[in-house]
């Protein structure tokens, strides 16, 4: 009875007039906020991701000048060797001296911030090739070859010959192919849109960057 009574008084309280306008005013205020709310998250989301995008790109970009610098250099100092460009040669190797320090002391800060783009495995991998590979294995030689001749063109050596012998072209070629390659890969996962390609994409994104890696970064055969 009670419960048939209760019933009744709802019944009677929805048929007022002003019932429904109420109704609506609560679920027009309820679903408002939350809509409001859900967007307004949305937007905060879209940003911070553009923000994230552009350090990354920015990152990636510092990566890239220094490379590109330090290699122009050395093709710079290269030249003078082979030309026989005497007047020039000590200026050259200061430039190139610079630039390495430069690459020493502000492509830690980068690489570091390229554990935001990469997982944690795939971040000590690129850094290892960066440093291992592309420093050690390319640069670190050719400098030494670049110093080589210089000493020889000071003393007035066989120039040409410690060139050949020690390969520096070779070594500044494959240095930059190694560079672009392992550059090419940071900037494609800095764009931010990797997120959006289905796995058997990423699976192929990533057999083609392996291989082009493993072949740019090949270490230069004897011979």
């Amino acid at each position: 009875m009670e419960d048939t009574e209760k019933k009744r008084s709802w019944v009677e309280i929805l048929k007022h007039p002003t019932a429904n306008m109420i109704i609506g005013f609560l679920l027009t205020g309820v679903l408002g906020a939350g809509v409001t709310n859900y967007y307004s998250m949305k937007r905060q989301q879209e940003a911070q991701h553009a923000e994230m995008v552009a350090a990354n790109k920015e990152m990636v970009a510092t990566l890239a000048s220094l490379n590109a610098e330090r290699q122009a250099r050395a093709e710079m100092l290269l030249t003078a060797l082979e030309e026989g460009d005497t007047s020039s040669i000590n200026e050259l190797k200061k430039m190139y001296r610079e630039s390495e320090l430069r690459w020493k002391t502000e492509s830690s800060p980068a690489l570091m911030a390229a554990r935001q783009v990469l997982p944690k495995e795939k971040y000590y991998r690129f850094r290892d090739y960066m440093e291992n590979e592309y420093n050690a294995r390319f640069l670190k030689p050719m400098t030494l070859c670049l110093k080589q001749a210089s000493t020889a063109a000071a003393s007035g050596g066989p120039v040409a010959e410690v060139l050949s012998s020690c390969r520096a072209q070779e070594y500044l070629d494959q240095a930059s192919l190694c560079n672009v390659a392992l550059l090419d890969i940071l900037y494609e996962m800095a764009k931010g849109t990797i997120d959006d390609f289905s796995p058997e994409e990423l699976k192929r994104q990533k057999e083609e960057h392996k291989e082009r890696v493993k072949k740019s970064c090949a270490e230069i055969s004897a011979g």
